[in-house]
């Protein structure tokens, strides 16, 4: 039983003598069964989901900066890549020449 079930009991039975039996229940079934604090309103919810969007769109900006870092990294390695397989193809097209060359 919890702190608040007591005071519910004592009121029920002031009410059931005031009001009679049905009008207490009725009356009852609309008071909050819970202590305040234990209650969540539509504030509180809205406080949640703005604490929540808040994060979500703290993490987008993080992911998005990331990917554009990521981004800029693959451009990189791709002209790295394009510079050296140029510079293979280059060395290898001057030795096969030579080489053709050498046994003509």
């Amino acid at each position: 039983m919890t702190s608040l079930e007591p005071a519910r009991h004592a009121l029920y039975a002031v009410l059931e003598d005031v009001l009679g039996t049905e009008h207490a229940e009725t009356l009852m079934t609309h008071l909050p069964q819970h202590e305040s604090d234990q209650v969540a309103t539509k504030a509180d919810l809205g406080r949640v989901e703005t604490r929540i969007d808040d994060r979500f769109d703290r993490m987008e900006d993080r992911f998005d900066e990331r990917f554009n870092r990521m981004e800029v990294r693959i451009d990189k390695m791709n002209r790295n890549f394009i510079t050296v397989s140029f510079g293979t193809l280059t060395v290898m097209t001057a030795i096969f020449a030579f080489l053709t060359k050498m046994w003509v």
